[in-house]
């Protein structure tokens, strides 16, 4: 029986990975004409009412579910994805994390590398998963809609599943759980996007934290039918002594969350997408569109324990993200699924967590990790600061105000259109070394800097260095080129990072310097890549700008 099992858990998801590299014929390269091939997924996205926490409202769902349905592949398969959109309005999806090598027409960013797809109207994704490994997660790409329509992404795991057959103690475990951390309001997605861009009314409250789509609360106008009791938090069932993964993600809109297992400690392995040097916390502090896998031993005496998502920052949050860890044997946790929460608490203050000690595991010769650039070809200045167009307020980068191009910018630049006459839009050449400079400044001159989860499309990124004011080209870049030869040259590398507020010593003529940082690259992934603040309501108000990434030969990005 243990042999059994160890074939089924570990050696044939191996043999499996290895057949995936004879995949590369498979939909004859997203000519979409794999309709019944492996890996491939048809979605129904519509409106349904729904009441994860027991407000009835018009949610949106993929197949009927919220979240959606989990995706398992593994490295070099491809991944095709199906979507019929029966929304009253656009919809795109964007596959988070993946880079899209060679399948840059499914990235999802709408108007950057393609239309909405419309209602009524079907688009199909054909991905390409490449060298990918780990955590990641799917979520619409459109207005505020990430907060109905996303869900987790796996790429099966060779590294830890050879940990697993070596039994290297750090990354073992038996069995594994996706909990998605999430957020939910009480009014229309469509109000909020006209308060954000039209009116510049006041931002709701959140009404209440989810996890795995599930909360709990009583709500004030239940004489108006908008209570009904769906069954309270969810709950992981789990047996003693067996030591799990839990792979955690933020698909909320805009929070950033601490999440934590009550009496029970985590061994973090990886952040999005890339085995770390292990490190023994008591809680994860995850922003929007983080993940993070941990190693939980399931250690403590048979019950039922609490896991808790709490708003991280300035104010108060909901009281109600929790769920219920249930080792199976325990009291029936029932009672505890509609244990009332109070309505709101105060935010917890924000602390940089154990940032500076995640770090990729090299030894796990991990393909996607690759060297620090010790020196850059080329800097991206990215300046961007809060600007009050009454009656609302956008976000300026470098002065410019962001504005969707009337066609996608893949289109033009496949009709040779020399789209960097945009300020927006920053051109690279393959092969080079860049260097990203993230200036944040306070929302005009006010001294609410705020701190800012940085996504890049298409790649990973090395965060080398930060100041606590403002940038100065002439004494901070060699400073930077210093701090990196001398370093150990092993740097916190993701595709999603937090910009931390750092109040300024210096006062600048564009208000307040709120620090910066500093990230590196290889141009290694030709495509047209979005960069942007993952809290989706600052992208709505234009934090992004766009990376143009070809080779001199192919700068129209023909067969990428």
């Amino acid at each position: 029986m243990k042999g059994n099992k160890i074939f089924a858990t570990v050696l044939l998801p191996l043999i499996l990975y290895q057949l995936g590299h004879a995949n590369h014929n498979f939909c004859d390269y997203c000519a979409n004409q794999c309709d019944h091939g492996p890996n491939f997924h048809y979605w129904i996205v519509e409106e349904k009412e729904l009441s994860p926490d027991n407000y009835v409202q018009t949610g949106k769902v993929i197949n009927g579910r919220f979240p959606g349905p989990t995706i398992r592949v593994f490295p070099h398969e491809y991944l095709v994805v199906k979507v019929e959109n029966r929304l009253p309005v656009g919809l795109s999806i964007h596959w988070h994390g993946l880079h899209q090598e060679h399948t840059l027409a499914s990235d999802g960013a709408e108007m950057i590398t393609q239309h909405e797809i419309q209602t009524n109207n079907t688009f199909t994704y054909c991905m390409h998963i490449g060298n990918q490994e780990g955590t990641y997660a799917y979520h619409a790409h459109s207005r505020l809609d990430i907060i109905w329509i996303h869900g987790a992404l796996i790429i099966v795991d060779p590294p830890v599943l050879l940990a697993n057959l070596l039994r290297l103690p750090d990354y073992t475990y038996q069995d594994e759980r996706v909990i998605i951390l999430e957020q939910l309001y009480h009014i229309p997605l469509s109000e909020l996007m006209d308060r954000l861009l039209v009116t510049g009314g006041p931002r709701p409250p959140t009404a209440s934290l989810l996890i795995n789509g599930k909360s709990y609360g009583k709500w004030s106008d239940a004489a108006n039918n908008k209570f009904i009791d769906c069954g309270g938090y969810h709950v992981t069932k789990v047996l003693w002594g067996v030591t799990y993964r839990f792979r955690v993600m933020n698909l909320s809109s805009d929070k950033f969350l601490r999440f934590y297992i009550t009496n029970h400690k985590m061994r973090v392995i990886e952040a999005d997408g890339i085995y770390i040097d292990p490190i023994e916390v008591e809680y994860l502090n995850v922003h929007a569109a983080q993940r993070y896998s941990v190693i939980v031993t399931m250690n403590q005496a048979v019950g039922n324990y609490w896991m808790e998502s709490k708003s991280i920052g300035q104010g108060t949050g909901p009281g109600n993200g929790a769920a219920i860890l249930h080792y199976i044997g325990a009291s029936d946790p029932t009672p505890l699924r509609t244990q009332a929460r109070d309505a709101t608490i105060e935010a917890i203050p924000m602390d940089e967590w154990v940032t500076s000690k995640i770090r990729p595991n090299l030894d796990l010769r991990q393909r996607s990790v690759y060297p620090v650039p010790e020196s850059v070809d080329r800097n991206i200045y990215i300046d961007f600061h809060l600007k009050v167009i009454p009656p609302v307020s956008r976000f300026a980068i470098n002065g410019h105000i962001f504005q969707d191009p009337d066609e996608p910018y893949l289109a033009q630049v496949r009709r040779n259109v020399n789209i960097t006459e945009e300020p927006q839009v920053f051109e690279i050449l393959e092969g080079e070394n860049i260097q990203v400079i993230l200036q944040n400044r306070a929302g005009g001159f006010s001294s609410d800097c705020g701190e800012h989860p940085w996504h890049l499309h298409g790649r990973f990124f090395h965060v080398v260095a930060h100041g606590y004011d403002e940038f100065e080209e002439e004494r901070d870049l060699p400073l930077i080129d210093k701090m990196v030869r001398e370093s150990d040259k092993n740097f916190e590398f993701r595709d999603v990072f937090v910009q931390y507020p750092h109040q300024t010593v210096r006062n600048s003529s564009t208000g307040v310097a709120c620090g910066w940082y500093a990230l590196r690259f290889k141009s290694n992934n030709p495509g047209i890549w979005l960069a942007h603040c993952h809290i989706t309501q600052h992208m709505i108000l234009g934090k992004m700008v766009v990376i143009w990434e070809h080779s001199v030969a192919n700068p129209t990005l023909i067969g990428e």
